[in-house]
């Protein structure tokens, strides 16, 4: 994105923190806080076992950050929407439609909204035959990690289950073959 970065600052950035001291384009527009969001899902992910790399701009083709899960072989798409509306069936959509176009790959939608899942946009993400993803980031945290069948079938069974610490606050866990996998 030519318009955001200083000349030559541009190649400097290659994570969240490299995003946060070489960005000079105004913290209030949206294209700030629509690309920190996706440096914040990029971290996020990344703790998860995913290589990513940031694809998105203007005409990202509705792919914002695309790599592989080196854990299950598996390459993976990431669509950010930074929205406090929550998700909608057209999201949902979106995310298919963008996913459609990437063979044998689990695309993955990562909104900010704390909203819950309408009964639609279950419907829509469940029934999809294509590996499909449901994530909610929180700075550069993800709070919930939701995978319809076809997408824990492609995983081998991959779930994701809340934990607790002693102090009562939760930690998302992923599970494979009942076992907690370890991150990064």
């Amino acid at each position: 994105m030519r318009f955001m970065f200083s000349r030559g600052k541009s190649t400097l950035i290659h994570n969240l923190s490299s995003f946060l001291q070489y960005a000079t384009v105004d913290p209030a527009s949206t294209v700030y806080r629509g690309t920190l969001f996706e440096w914040q899902t990029h971290e996020a992910l990344e703790r998860l076992g995913m290589r990513l790399r940031r694809v998105g701009g203007k005409s990202d083709g509705g792919v914002d950050l695309r790599g592989t899960w080196p854990h299950f072989n598996v390459n993976v798409l990431v669509q950010c929407k930074n929205t406090k509306l929550g998700s909608t069936p057209d999201t949902i959509r979106s995310l298919i439609g963008a996913s459609a176009m990437h063979d044998e790959c689990v695309a993955i939608l990562s909104t900010s909204s704390s909203k819950r899942y309408t009964p639609d946009v279950l419907s829509h993400f469940m029934d999809s035959q294509l590996p499909l993803a449901l994530a909610r980031v929180e700075r550069d945290q993800i709070d919930s990690l939701l995978f319809n069948r076809a997408a824990e079938e492609r995983l081998d069974g991959l779930s994701a289950v809340t934990q607790f610490n002693d102090k009562g606050e939760p930690t998302l866990v992923l599970m494979h073959h009942g076992r907690i996998l370890e991150c990064i």
